[in-house]
């Protein structure tokens, strides 16, 4: 009996592997576009940040391809830059794309 459950196993696993590559997408249209985490209205991070356009107390603008990303609030500060990442901190009030 013990054989019976190893043959099922297996063909579960081979289904997942299955259904695993039938998701994976190697021309993802998303692949390269900002990826935008907000938690509440205190902290953005923004994967995929190609510079800092401009940034004052209450804006900071971020190049992210072939847009830019405003970001509107007050007591900003930049906790995190990174090659392409960076995590802003503050009161948020609105965020744009331009």
């Amino acid at each position: 009996m013990s054989e019976k459950i190893k043959l099922n196993n297996k063909k579960v696993k081979n289904k997942f592997k299955l259904f695993g590559a039938a998701l994976h997408m190697s021309d993802d249209p998303f692949s390269k576009l900002a990826q935008i985490n907000l938690k509440g209205n205190r902290e953005v991070i923004i994967d995929g940040c190609y510079g800092i356009i401009e940034y004052s107390d209450c804006l900071i603008s971020v190049n992210i391809g072939k847009s830019t990303l405003k970001i509107i609030g007050c007591d900003f500060s930049i906790s995190d830059y990174s090659e392409s990442n960076i995590i802003v901190k503050g009161i948020i009030k609105s965020i744009e794309f331009c």
